[in-house]
């Protein structure tokens, strides 16, 4: 069990651009678990000056890196696309996946970790941030996400925040 003071959120001056544009790419599992991660992501975005957030909706966890992929990478399967607009972009990808009676819960886990991190990793020079809840009981989840055990929704978009900080100080 992860303690809600893990994490440090106490930075508040960060570079952003007025361009930036932050997609949230949400499943529709667990819906109601995902919109509070959405809620309070963009709070917290919107407070930092970010002004153009979009929410786009996929069918579950595992669309996640699909849809980050297919929405930058215009043609697909092309390894000469070009991604939209390389300085003003960045994700997130929201989602929950809960245990249940048969290993689905692991597959899938385990393959949307890595395909965001491979989505990530792969020379995008934006940030593609990691927001799936994988936890034992759907309570979990909800402590997770309402403020209970921590606000998951605000971490990852503070995360973001810092890597959209560290690109602009550093890499553009």
């Amino acid at each position: 069990m992860s303690e809600s003071t893990a994490f440090d959120t106490s930075q508040k001056d960060f570079i952003v651009r007025p361009e930036e544009r932050v997609i949230i790419f949400a499943a529709e599992w667990h819906g109601d678990i995902v919109e509070m991660l959405i809620n309070d992501a963009v709070n917290v975005l919107v407070e930092h000056g970010v002004r153009q957030v979009e929410i786009i909706r996929v069918p579950g966890c595992y669309e996640l890196p699909q849809a980050v992929s297919m929405y930058f990478y215009g043609p697909l399967n092309s390894t000469l696309a070009e991604p939209r607009d390389r300085r003003s972009y960045s994700a997130i990808c929201f989602g929950c996946v809960v245990q249940g009676d048969t290993p689905h819960f692991t597959f899938i886990s385990d393959a949307v970790a890595h395909a965001i991190e491979q989505t990530a990793c792969s020379g995008v020079p934006f940030p593609v941030m990691f927001g799936v809840l994988t936890a034992n009981t759907r309570q979990q989840a909800l402590d997770r996400a309402d403020g209970t055990h921590s606000r998951k929704g605000q971490e990852v978009a503070i995360a973001l925040l810092k890597m959209l900080d560290f690109r602009n100080r550093h890499c553009f």
